[in-house]
Formats: C-alpha cells, sequence, structure tokens
C-alpha cells in the first residue's frame, strides 16, 4: 500500500477470548480493548493507516445478545483515548452503522466524544438505487454539523449491494 502512495483503515472489533469473548462487556474487557487499540496505533503510527472502531455495533449479529448504544460509546471512549495516547494524530471513525441508525448514534456519540473522532462511520447497502440514500445522509450530516459542528465527516465505510435480491434493481 505505501509503495501505491494508498492508506488502509483497520476495523478494530469482534473482541478476543481472553478479554470477555466477542463484545468488550466489563470495564476489564473494555481497558484490555483500549490497551489492543494503542498497540495497533503505536505499531502503524506514521503510516497512512485509519482506525474504524467495531462492525456494525447497532446490530445484534456483531453486538449479541442486543445493541447497547450507551456500551459502546463506552467502548468507543475508551479506544478512542488510548489510540490518540500513543498517536494524537490518528484518524478515527466510529463503528460503521447499519444503513443510517441516527436513533443509535445519538445515544453512542456525545460532545466529548465526537471532538476525538475524525468521521462517523455509516455502512448504507440501499436496497434501490444509490440516490435514495440521499435524504437519510443529508439528515445525519445535518445532526452532525448541528451537534459536533463542522469537523466530524461521514464516511461510508462499507457498501454493497446484495446478490441474492437482484431483481430489484431490475
Amino acid at each position: 500500500l505505501e509503495a501505491r502512495g494508498m492508506g488502509a483503515l483497520w476495523i478494530l472489533d469482534y473482541g478476543h477470548p481472553d478479554h470477555g469473548g466477542s463484545v468488550p462487556r466489563t470495564a476489564e474487557d473494555i481497558v484490555a480493548f483500549g490497551r489492543f487499540a494503542g498497540a495497533a496505533a503505536a505499531h502503524f503510527k506514521g503510516r497512512n493507516v485509519q482506525y474504524e472502531i467495531w462492525n456494525e455495533p447497532d446490530i445484534e449479529h456483531f453486538w449479541p445478545p442486543a445493541p447497547n448504544a450507551a456500551k459502546y460509546g463506552a467502548l468507543l471512549r475508551e479506544t478512542l483515548a488510548a489510540i490518540h495516547k500513543t498517536d494524537p494524530a490518528a484518524k478515527v471513525v466510529s463503528g460503521g452503522v447499519s444503513r443510517f441508525d441516527l436513533k443509535f448514534l445519538r445515544k453512542a456519540i456525545d460532545q466529548n466524544l465526537a471532538a476525538q473522532l475524525t468521521a462517523i462511520g455509516v455502512h448504507p447497502y440501499p436496497k434501490s438505487a444509490p440516490e435514495m440514500i440521499l435524504p437519510e445522509l443529508a439528515n445525519l450530516r445535518e445532526w452532525a454539523r448541528s451537534s459536533f459542528g463542522e469537523h466530524v465527516e461521514i464516511w461510508s465505510t462499507e457498501w454493497g449491494y446484495s446478490s441474492t435480491n437482484a431483481s430489484e434493481f431490475l
């Protein structure tokens, strides 16, 4: 990647068996996850690497048994602090939420947390034409701008169209 002038977006997620398994739930597990993130930031400091904290924390499949915006916010807060302690210039995006889950984001991200974020991540996965996401994207951008100012960007960190329902696009 470096030889081609490119960077990487590392998704830090899914936990470790020695620290609670899947989702870090206890304070100890959250701190351990923060140490992991800090170690990753130390290893990649000075290279074109950005970090996404978790994957779709707003859906049960990736945050079992049920999504919890407050717990995700605690994990994000600890992880941001650990990354920025090691690399203050690191670019960090919140875990991409499934589609545009503004209800979840409002509960998970507050003013202090947003001040440390580079971007809010989304995984739009539109079921129809790409332009159909524009109203939801505009709502998210307006919420982020009015709540946190101009510095927080919106990043689509995952995008696709399912081949299982391809007839919807014909």
